[in-house]
């Protein structure tokens, strides 16, 4: 990983921190997107970037743009953004599965992105 450039998607988070620690253990670049806030404005030792909402394709592009320009490369991303709720299976509402269902369906804009190896800058072909 050294010398790596990463992008980390919700790096605020539990999750995402744990990662940055190990990325960055590693020798990486590591980019960090998340929510504007004192959880993003905590980080230490990463390059931060508030997003918006990365479920807005146009938000996801001028992000991949932005880690580009600062860096001239991309070498792969790790998409730790995502919703969670503590349920059981059978005390679990429809609205939740629909939140899980539609937040988390592969190839949605914004919700999956991909480790890519010398990213070549179209975030289609990632």
């Amino acid at each position: 990983m050294r010398g790596k450039t990463i992008m980390l998607t919700g790096a605020a988070g539990n999750l995402g921190r744990a990662v940055i620690a190990r990325l960055l253990a590693d020798g990486a670049v590591v980019v960090a997107l998340d929510r504007p806030g004192p959880g993003l404005a905590a980080l230490t030792g990463v390059r931060t970037m508030a997003v918006s909402d990365l479920a807005d394709e146009a938000v996801c592009s001028a992000a991949v743009s932005a880690v580009l320009a600062a860096h001239g490369r991309l070498d792969g991303v790790v998409h730790t953004v995502g919703g969670f709720a503590w349920a059981g299976l059978a005390e679990s509402p429809a609205a939740l599965w629909e939140f899980a269902a539609g937040k988390h369906q592969p190839g949605s804009p914004g919700q999956d992105l991909y480790t890519t190896s010398g990213y070549d800058g179209d975030p289609t072909t990632a």
